[in-house]
């Protein structure tokens, strides 16, 4: 997990933490109302080892931002889980549900009345 690099291409996060190890993805949510980038971001390394690495930072320098580093926490509070494995609440509302999806404004799953 990420604090304060909204304003960071992704490219330049990625290429910053590839010097702990391999970086499989680096996800930015944005706001789904304004489409701006959230403060925060989530980077799935390959391997554990580098995910230690980076969190036992603390903090890494990228361009003139300094970004706190720290393990993600799951919904219900733990730390670590599924790393990066696509649990977060699309599984919860099912494929095609949600925001956006199939069922939206339709009385389905995803709406919230």
């Amino acid at each position: 997990h990420l604090d304060n690099c909204q304003y960071i291409p992704l490219e330049a996060i990625r290429e910053v933490f590839s010097q702990f190890g391999p970086v499989l993805d680096v996800h930015a949510p944005k706001d789904p109302w304004t489409g701006e980038r959230k403060r925060f971001a989530f980077v799935t390394f390959g391997s554990d080892t580098a995910m230690h690495n980076a969190i036992s930072t603390g903090s890494v320098l990228i361009g003139s931002e300094t970004v706190v580093v720290k393990a993600a926490m799951r919904s219900d509070g733990m730390k670590g889980g599924d790393k990066g494995k696509g649990k977060g609440y699309w599984d919860a509302w099912g494929k095609g549900g949600g925001w956006g999806g199939a069922d939206w404004g339709c009385g389905g799953k995803g709406d919230m009345w």
